[in-house]
């Protein structure tokens, strides 16, 4: 109901798009939970693994520098490639574009991208305690997972794995409640759906106006 309240009051549309996206999806019968995408995969790509460097940090604007050097020697100067697209954390991606601010010329040929898994880590955890008085205690206590019983704390993100694991069943099995309660054609029109919640105590079937 909170969720719906949300769309209702629009946040940008976010939460809207968001609701919509996920409710196409399974009303086409595909999984946008725990479906993975249909991709091609790149043709002519040779991985390279190297030995971790263990003695430097993204929190560091030299050991930043010193890594994205090795890079450009090993990828451009010693087999040819013209661009290097720079994958890392959030610290990292900052600190590549304070470097191509700083030395434009010098590291043009490197494109820093920004990877999701911090922002989705703090995602959940937010969703994790402010959800918490709704579906995410009943999740937990389901689930077993009784000792991170803590809304008030943050889980640690060693965890992350599990939580996202643990919100994806639970996003998965709503979809599949939803549609085998309330008609297709009136979840994609969540306004109206609010409208009916408000007077609908669940002796009566909803219904979509035509």
């Amino acid at each position: 109901m909170k969720t719906l309240h949300s769309i209702n009051k629009g946040h940008d549309g976010t939460l809207q798009r968001a609701w919509t996206f996920f409710i196409t999806e399974r009303q086409y019968g595909r999984d946008a939970v725990l479906g993975r995408l249909d991709y091609t995969p790149v043709d002519q790509v040779t991985p390279r693994v190297e030995a971790p460097s263990n003695d430097c940090t993204t929190s560091k604007a030299s050991d930043i520098e010193r890594a994205v050097g090795h890079i450009q020697e090993q990828l451009c100067a010693g087999h040819g490639c013209k661009t290097v697209l720079l994958g890392g954390d959030q610290q990292s991606f900052i600190g590549v574009l304070r470097l191509k601010q700083r030395e434009p010329a010098k590291y043009e040929n490197v494109i820093p991208f920004p990877g999701d898994w911090h922002l989705l880590v703090h995602m959940l955890i937010q969703i994790n305690k402010g959800r918490w008085d709704g579906i995410a205690r009943f999740a937990h206590e389901v689930a077993g997972i009784t000792p991170f019983l803590q809304p008030a704390k943050a889980f640690e993100v060693a965890d992350y794995q599990m939580f996202k694991s643990l919100y994806d069943t639970v996003t998965r099995a709503a979809l599949e409640y939803l549609f085998a309660v309330v008609p297709p054609a009136l979840l994609m029109k969540p306004e109206r759906l609010l409208a009916l919640l408000g007077t609908n105590k669940g002796e009566t079937a909803l219904g979509v106006q035509k």
